[in-house]
């Protein structure tokens, strides 16, 4: 049985509109692999790709961006190349 707050959560939730962007996850694996770099790509680079392509404020993406390379780092789906620069491992 759902409180009346929950049902109205609930029905908000089903209003909500479908979100059309990818997660910046997505984004920062399909920035790796567009950049191309050899010996990795720094958090900046990424960033300012990010920032380029889909016409967003560096900063603003700065922090996410950060926080999308510490969970691909956590759950494998990237690697650290050297120093402060990140390699997606199906690119090589």
């Amino acid at each position: 049985m759902y409180t009346k707050y929950a049902k109205e959560y609930l029905l908000k939730l089903v209003d909500m509109p479908v979100r059309r962007t990818p997660k910046v996850e997505a984004l920062v694996v399909n920035a790796i692999r567009r950049l191309q770099d050899v010996q990795g790509s720094t958090s900046r680079e990424i960033s300012n790709y990010i920032s380029q392509e889909y016409n967003v404020p560096s900063e603003e993406i700065k922090r996410q961006v950060q926080f999308a390379l510490r969970r691909g780092l956590s759950y494998r789906i990237l690697k650290r190349s050297k120093g402060y620069e990140f390699d997606s491992p199906s690119s090589h």
